[in-house]
This record gives structure tokens, sequence and C-alpha cells, in this order.
């Protein structure tokens, strides 16, 4: 037998309910396993409860514990969905789904949620008439209500945490990043500004920056680039990236900006603009350093074919001048002639011996050597040098420096170039300062630099001064070939050598070598190898 008509309560479970209502709404939180077995147990009944959402049914809560309703959830779900309110079966159940075969009757009451969830409770008897059970029913129509809300709000506060979570690990990476990173909208306000860009060459803090105009913001670039590049990117949607070269530190730097489209809320237009700004100078140092090796080495190559070749023709010219010497009177015209010819004989002699030099330097012995001791040594031989006496020499050591691994007497022949290059620059009266320190925040290089208050070198020849037969000097003054020895000296033991200069200010070269680890044998040192090769 079936009837629809609303099922009362009695008052003899009035009590239960208030105490249903204390486990389902009190302090304690919303709990439908312990309000529905309360409910169950005293009224010696079956019972289930599902929740139904998105054509999927969900198992709540169901009472005595080993009951399978499970499966039966999804069965009876779907045929209460159609109901327009409670079901009730008395008098047998034969054929029927039903939470087990015992139950002689049934109510299948389908409880109208929020947001179009409904939830479906099941109740069955072994005996055939059911207990009034509206009240029950309508207070866990609440109760799974507040359930579902307090779910609800529970998953979207993890959803919160976790979105907190990610921006904070995104945050945490982008200020990892060893490379300047910014981000603008389209009204050139910039949105993020990472660490780096703090403590960089340009660096302003976060709250200085955020939210203000990237054009107010980096105030010495100039904004008419800056804005046809960010309009470049908004515009195409296309990667854009440059390379600029920048003197704000004090010394010029070389920088690659990379320009990203960013598109927020899956739009198809761009929405801001990333830019990425990495410090290259040493790379292109690096690059520099490798295009002059090579040419050095195309050049040695050659420079030991011409060398063989000019020998042998420099032999019989001056056993010829020589032999003619004798035949002529040595106050004559002829004499002097023959005098000239020797000089630049032995002028081409000396250029075929730095050329040797150049080709094929020696191997050379290498140990721990005291970088300070070498200069001193560098100083003392330059001590009875006419022009030296003539300048003033500034000390400026830092003591207890650490030693490196090289030939001492390499050194000296290094040292003793550059100081007689800055002797060559200045006038009588000048001054060379000598400067050792030790560079690099990991302290792993030392700089040896000979600063000289000479003419200077003009930038359009910085690039070429290490470069073979390149010089400034006057005709016969030089062969061109003293720099270039030394720069393949400093390379050989794994370091280099820079330079600065400002016309009529005058030029600072600084020799960089690696610092001694003790990781070095002696084989190192008798080959001349180091590690980077």
């Amino acid at each position: 037998m079936e009837r629809r008509s609303p099922i009362g309560t009695d008052s003899g479970t009035a009590d239960l309910l208030r105490r249903i209502g204390d486990l389902v709404l009190g302090s304690a939180g919303c709990d439908l396993g312990h309000a529905l077995a309360a409910v169950s147990a005293a009224l010696k009944l079956r019972s289930a409860l599902w929740l139904r959402s998105n054509g999927q049914s969900e198992l709540l809560a169901a009472h005595p514990d080993g009951l399978d309703a499970a499966a039966l959830g999804q069965q009876v779900a779907e045929w209460a969905e159609s109901l327009p309110g409670p079901l009730v079966r008395e008098g047998g159940l034969a054929g029927l789904p039903r939470l087990s075969p015992a139950s002689r009757s049934q109510l299948v009451w389908p409880l109208a949620l929020e947001e179009s969830e409904r939830a479906v409770w099941v109740v069955e008897s072994d005996e055939d008439i059911l207990p009034d059970m509206a009240s029950v029913a309508q207070l866990l129509r609440v109760a799974v209500t507040l359930l579902r809300a307090r779910q609800r709000q529970a998953d979207h506060e993890v959803q919160l945490l976790d979105l907190k979570s990610a921006q904070e690990l995104m945050g945490h990476i982008v200020d990892a990043l060893p490379v300047g990173l910014y981000v603008v909208d389209k009204d050139y306000r910039i949105v993020a500004w990472n660490r780096k860009r703090e403590t960089g060459t340009q660096g302003v803090a976060r709250e200085d920056a955020i939210g203000k105009s990237v054009f107010e913001v980096l105030y010495r670039q100039p904004e008419e680039r800056m804005r046809q590049e960010l309009e470049e990117v908004f515009a195409t949607d296309e990667i854009q990236r440059y390379e600029v070269e920048s003197t704000a530190s004090g010394e010029r730097r070389y920088y690659r900006l990379t320009k990203v489209p960013m598109h927020v809320s899956g739009t198809d237009q761009v929405t801001h603009v990333i830019t990425i700004g990495e410090d290259v100078t040493e790379q292109k140092r690096i690059a520099e350093r490798i295009s002059h090796a090579e040419k050095l080495a195309a050049l040695g190559q050659m420079a030991a074919g011409v060398m063989h070749e000019i020998n042998n023709p420099l032999a019989t010219i001056t056993a010829s001048v020589e032999a003619v010497h004798d035949m002529v009177n040595e106050y004559s015209e002829e004499a002097e002639l023959l005098s000239m010819i020797e000089t630049e004989v032995e002028r081409c002699k000396r250029i075929a011996r730095d050329l040797l030099a150049f080709s094929r330097p020696p191997p050379s012995e290498k140990g721990p050597v005291d970088v300070q001791e070498t200069v001193e040594e560098t100083l003392k031989l330059l001590q009875h040098h006419d022009r030296f006496k003539k300048i003033r020499v500034q000390r400026e050591y830092v003591y207890d420096l650490p030693l490196v691994w090289a030939n001492s007497e390499q050194l000296v022949q290094v040292f003793v170039a550059l100081a007689l290059n800055s002797l060559d620059a200045m006038e009588d009266d000048g001054e060379l300062r000598v400067r050792t320190e030790v560079i690099n925040a990991d302290e792993s290089e030392l700089g040896i630099s000979f600063i000289d208050t000479g003419c200077g070198i003009p930038q359009s020849d910085l690039p070429k001064i290490f470069e073979p037969f390149y010089t400034s000097k006057l005709p016969g003054k030089g062969t061109g070939l003293g720099l270039s020895i030394c720069y393949g000296i400093i390379q050989e033991h794994g370091g280099r050598i820079e330079v600065d200069s400002t016309i009529g200010v005058g030029t600072n070269f600084r020799v960089v070598l690696p610092v001694y680890r003790g990781e070095h044998s002696k084989d190192d040192g008798a080959t001349g190898a180091t590690e980077q090769g």
C-alpha cells in the first residue's frame, strides 16, 4: 500500500528531535552520521541518506553500521528525484528495491536543498506500519543544507589557501630569479617588481614601484623608446628582444631585454607585458676574449711561418753589410748608409724575435706566487730607469693577499711591460698608481692595476690594443707585439687583462688572476696547462 500524504509527528518523538537538533545544529558541528544513527536506533529503523547532485548520488550516512546502502543509492535516488513529495510503502515490499530483505515498510523522502541539489532519505522497518517522521525529515533537510553550506565554505577556504600558497610560491620563484623582472598593464602601471629590480643598477624598492608609471620609476631610460617597445608587444602579441648599453652604474654595461606578452583571464588581447632584464656584460667580454684568442691563434701560426721566411734574408743582408763595411771609408757617406741598413736590419730581427715569442710562448714552470712580492720586484727593476725616476709612484696595496698559481718571471715580464707602457703615455711629470686587490664576492680572483695619468686611449682604439702590431707609438718606437704577448701570458695563466681609459685623464690596466686554492700539481706547472685550457 502506498500513500503520499504528509506524515505527522507524535509527542513520543519530541525529546528525540531535541536531541537530534543538538547533534545536527549544535556547536559540535553538523554530524549527520550521529543524528541519523540516533533516530534509527531509537525507533529501531534502518535508514540511509544520499546527496543527489549533477546526476550522481553520494551516500552521506547510513544506519546500522555495515548496511550496504551505496549500491542502492543510485537506483533509489534516480527514482525518487521524480517524486513530488514523500512516499510511504506499507504492508510488504516484495520486488521493490530496499535496504534489507527483511524490511516490510519504507519511507522515501526527497528533500529539496539549495542550488538545485536534492537529498533522498530512505527509512525502512520490519513492521508493516512506519512511525511518524515528518519533523525528523525537515530537520534532516536543514541539516544537509547546513552541511553543504559548510562544505562549500570549507572548500572555498581551501581554494583561497591554495591560491594564496600558489601566489606566495610564484612570488618566491620570481624573486629568486637572477634577472630583473617587472610587469606593466595596458596603462603602463607596474603591477609586479621582483627583488633583483630592487638591488640592480637602478634599484627601486618594490613599494616605491608598484602602482606607478614605468616611465616615472625608470626615469633614466628614454621614455619614447620604452613606450614604443611596450606598444609593439601589446600590438603584435609577440616576444621582443633587445640589447641595450648603459653607463648608469658608472661603467659601460650591456643588458639583454626580453618583453613577453601576457594574457589574463583567458582573453585574446594582451593585458600585460613582462620585461626581463639580464646583465650580459660578462658574456660579451667572454665572447670577445674567445674571438680575440682565436685571432691570436691564427696570427701565431702565420707569425711562425713569416719569422722563418724573414730570418734567412736578414742573415744574408747582415753578412753582406759587414763585408761591404770593410771596403769603404768609415767616415764616408756610404758607411753612414751601411750603418742605417744595420740599424733597420736589427729592428727587423727584433720584430722576428717578438714574433717567435708571440707565436710559440715557451712552457713555464708554475707554482704558488705572492703577487705583492712580484709587483715589488717589478718596481725595483724599474727604479733605475731614467724616466721612471721623474714620475711619482703610489702604492695601494691590500696586504695578506692569497697566492696565485703562476710563473713569477712571466708575471714580472707582464708587469714591466704594462708599467713601461704607462711611462710612454705620460710626460716627465706624472703619477703611476700600482694597486692590488681581491675582487668578486667569493674572493676568487686578484686584481693588479697599473693606473697612469697619461694621455689616455681613444674609446675606438680600446678593442684593438691587444691585437698584434697595433701601436700608438711613433714609428720605430715599438713593434706592437708587447701587449699581445702580455695578453697571451695572462690568458695562459687562466686570467685576463682589462683596460679602462679616458682621454686626457689616464689609463688603467688591470691584470686579473684566479686565486690559488691548492688544487694544482707540479705537472700543471711543467706543461703550462690550466683548467681553462
